[in-house]
């Protein structure tokens, strides 16, 4: 091949690489409002605002990430903005792009070979970035299990049987029911608020297997060692399978 040739090719070659660059950051994700239901805001990657919907009952469906590694939630613009003239290429070096909305939530994510895998807590009325990510694996929090979020300034435990799990004070830990699909999982939450063990709530939950839940444990007074408890829920798959025996799922919010 001519040497003037193969110029030509790395040339062209390298003009559409810097037109399609390797996006910084790539992660898997779903997201969770602690402030209510939003449905006014938009994920914005660097070059394109999508919009999402943040519920405060349910986890958000998945979502591919690929662009900036600083993830932002903007305010959803009231209008598109206007379309790119035909015939129009975009220029090189890629110049950086500007959200079409003020930015209300953000997050850096940090450099990975290997896509994040994320549950994104946003509340972004708290002064800080106002987004909490927690690591979502099949292994640290499987189809079928409870994440407990301990919000309080002391300890609790959830005991069911023989089963004790501890949950440390502004911490986590994932519990597996023990009970069949499609039942109710009781067990009792103590709390330890001054050194002093008390029942704090009874949980009454319905278990699926193919859901999985995540739970905030909350005070309820100073000095009472009582609590209450938020959950958020991961709607049931399409075809969930083992369904009850007259094919209706039960209602999934079954806390008292």
């Amino acid at each position: 091949m001519r040497p003037e040739l193969c110029l030509l090719l790395l040339v062209a070659t390298s003009g559409f690489a810097a037109q399609e660059p390797k996006p910084a950051a790539e992660a898997m994700l779903q997201l969770i409002s602690l402030v209510g239901d939003r449905d006014d805001l938009a994920l914005w990657d660097g070059r394109k605002a999508t919009p999402v919907r943040l519920s405060a009952d349910f986890f958000g469906r998945r979502i591919s990430y690929a662009g900036d590694s600083r993830l932002q939630l903007i305010q959803r613009p009231k209008s598109p903005p206007p379309p790119r003239p035909p015939g129009e290429r975009p220029t090189h070096p890629r110049k950086p792009e500007t959200p079409p909305g003020p930015p209300v939530a953000w997050l850096d994510l940090p450099p990975s070979s290997e896509p994040h895998q994320l549950i994104l807590l946003v509340h972004p009325d708290d002064g800080s970035n106002g987004i909490h990510a927690l690591k979502d694996t099949p292994e640290d929090f499987p189809r079928g299990s409870i994440r407990l979020m301990n919000l309080c300034d002391f300890p609790v435990w959830l005991e069911e049987g023989q089963q004790v799990t501890e949950v440390p004070a502004k911490d986590s830990s994932v519990v597996r029911p023990g009970v069949p699909n499609f039942t109710y999982f009781n067990a009792a939450i103590y709390s330890e608020e001054d050194h002093e063990r008390r029942l704090a709530h009874n949980l009454h939950f319905f278990h699926s297997k193919e859901r999985r839940t995540m739970m905030f444990i909350l005070p309820v007074e100073k000095g009472t060692g009582l609590v209450r408890l938020q959950p958020f829920e991961e709607p049931l798959p399409p075809l969930a399978a083992n369904l009850p025996a007259d094919g209706k799922p039960k209602p999934p919010r079954g806390i008292k």
